[in-house]
């Protein structure tokens, strides 16, 4: 089954397909997008239908709201007020802030100005039974920082694993059903990601700040899998679920390779079966590129990259909007 995915922040905007399709794991050569689309995105794309929502820049330098074509990435429409950020999409409906803090709802079919009739998602995990979410613990992290060639500070977190408690509670009463210790990396705080038929998903971090993906069984709190994706160090946290595969692009660090000694980044993404914890590929999407989050549904993920730049130049990375397509 053909599958496409798509992300996005401060770059360009990029969608792939193809991508979820359980073949083994496998880590290939850097795959070429199949089309651009001459944007700078501010902000995370939404997929919704055969749409692409995302505020960019375009030539004017406004930031607007776009509609862009998934299969094509052909712009639909634009609004001619400027916005601040798309906040949800419900059916046609699309909503997003503006400057002076005002909400509209835009028309996705034609980006007209139309009455406001949804409300925010509910965004709690749950899985009609209970509600799981983690209670942040004490850090027990110790740090490293040091100095990089360019006078920035790295922090690494080398000794020791924060305590959190990850806990299901009865949507009808209000109890606890169960509750286990839950460990971070002094990166954040351990996030419920979803629920896949009795699994729930957590996303945590290894005690050298790899990403860390759990499932648990809903029922009892039972740890049925972990996954630690390949690629190395996960920068972003930008992982999202579709159709039973946990989407995880990688911003992966390669130190000094310029005259600058900069850290330069290369994206990889890797796909992981939601009910085994397996890896089912990996594969390089840009070199000395940045990913921002993505947006994944209806088979895509769109994504945003922008080129890492050094002294005053920018590297081979590539900024605008794009998409990839797997055989």
């Amino acid at each position: 089954m053909r599958k496409w995915f798509a992300a996005g922040i401060f770059g360009s905007l990029i969608a792939c397909s193809g991508l979820l399709d359980g073949r083994p794991a496998w880590e290939g050569p850097r795959r070429d997008p199949v089309w651009t689309a001459p944007l700078f995105a501010d902000g995370d794309p939404v997929l919704s239908g055969n749409r692409v929502f995302v505020a960019a820049h375009g030539t004017d330098n406004v930031r607007r709201l776009f509609a862009l074509d998934l299969a094509s990435g052909a712009e639909q429409w634009k609004t001619t007020e400027p916005i601040e950020a798309v906040l949800w999409v419900s059916g046609t409906e699309v909503v997003a802030s503006l400057p002076n803090g005002e909400i509209h709802a835009y028309d996705g079919a034609n980006g007209g100005l139309v009455p406001m009739t949804t409300t925010a998602p509910n965004t709690a995990i749950t899985d009609g039974v209970r509600r799981f979410e983690v209670l942040e613990g004490p850090s027990k992290s110790t740090s490293q920082t040091v100095k990089n060639p360019d006078g920035s500070t790295t922090t690494s977190f080398i000794d020791g694993l924060d305590e959190h408690t990850l806990s299901a509670v009865n949507l009808t009463h209000g109890s606890v059903a169960w509750s286990v210790p839950i460990h971070g990396a002094g990166l954040g705080i351990p996030y419920p990601m979803t629920v896949d038929g009795s699994i729930l998903i957590v996303r945590t971090w290894t005690h050298v700040g790899e990403d860390l993906y759990r499932g648990y069984d809903t029922a009892s709190g039972g740890v049925q899998w972990e996954a630690v994706p390949q690629g190395g160090s996960r920068q972003h946290g930008y992982s999202k679920y579709d159709s039973g595969q946990i989407v995880v692009p990688d911003k992966r660090i390669h130190s000094l390779l310029n005259e600058g000694g900069d850290y330069v980044p290369d994206s990889d993404l890797s796909v992981i079966e939601a009910t085994t914890g397996k890896e089912l590929w990996h594969t390089r999407m840009f070199e000395q590129s940045d990913i921002g989050p993505p947006a994944v549904g209806n088979g895509w993920l769109v994504a945003a990259t922008w080129p890492h730049r050094w002294n005053g130049t920018t590297s081979d990375g590539t900024l605008g909007i794009h998409a990839w397509q797997w055989p």
